[in-house]
């Protein structure tokens, strides 16, 4: 398996909380590095607490904690090549935000990596083929990588029925068939996991963040 687990989507796709609970699900705690320069109101850093308490190293600027820069810390070469552990990668949900990845292509070689886009069919720039396909054409081009693998995400925030769920899987299973591309895991806000019925694996999801407007609920 490919050491290096890179998560990209566009805003909204979840991404970020995906990144968390993903390295959470792992039995040996891997470094989670937040490279997210795109989305002020998300980041793994908010859940700090949360991650350290786990035993993951959560890698980001300490010193310019709130710079919205792709800035590369030593720390950051230090979990793309330390071959005994994982390395779980949040990337910005764009073009832009993937750019920051092209400066490391030297660590992320074929067989090494997986750039795994994230997709909730539910979002506005996310609802069609054409959009995904533009999106994926987008953080290739500026990462200079190729996607591995998709995760369906369809979910409605706090909405979200068992509906929602199977109906955004079949659409992200639809176009991974007709694109070649393997869906690495289906995310599930974990207390809809007992009603859901779908094939592969299935990644339970806790509600780590929580946007600076939202008192309370799951955003």
């Amino acid at each position: 398996m490919a050491r290096i687990k890179i998560f990209a989507g566009n805003f909204g796709s979840g991404k970020t909380e995906i990144s968390i609970n993903y390295a959470l699900s792992r039995e040996k705690p891997p470094f989670l590095v937040d490279l997210d320069i795109v989305k002020p109101y998300f980041r793994l850093r908010e859940a700090e607490k949360t991650l350290e308490k786990a035993g993951i190293d959560l890698i980001y600027p300490r010193d310019m904690a709130q710079a919205d820069l792709p800035i590369i810390t030593s720390e950051i070469y230090r979990a793309l090549q330390a071959p005994e552990r994982e390395a779980v990668l949040d990337v910005g949900g764009d073009d832009d935000g993937a750019r920051v990845l092209g400066s490391l292509g030297q660590y992320l070689t074929p067989g090494n990596y997986e750039l795994i886009m994230v997709i909730n069919p539910y979002r506005p720039f996310s609802s069609n083929k054409k959009n995904l396909l533009e999106l994926k054409e987008a953080i290739e081009n500026a990462s200079r990588l190729e996607v591995t693998h998709f995760v369906a995400n369809g979910n409605l925030g706090a909405e979200t029925s068992r509906g929602e769920v199977e109906e955004g899987y079949n659409r992200v299973e639809t176009l991974a068939r007709e694109q070649g591309i393997p869906i690495k895991f289906t995310a599930v806000l974990a207390d809809l996991i007992p009603e859901v019925d779908l094939p592969g694996d299935i990644l339970p999801v806790e509600i780590h963040l929580q946007p600076p407007w939202a008192v309370g609920g799951k955003e």
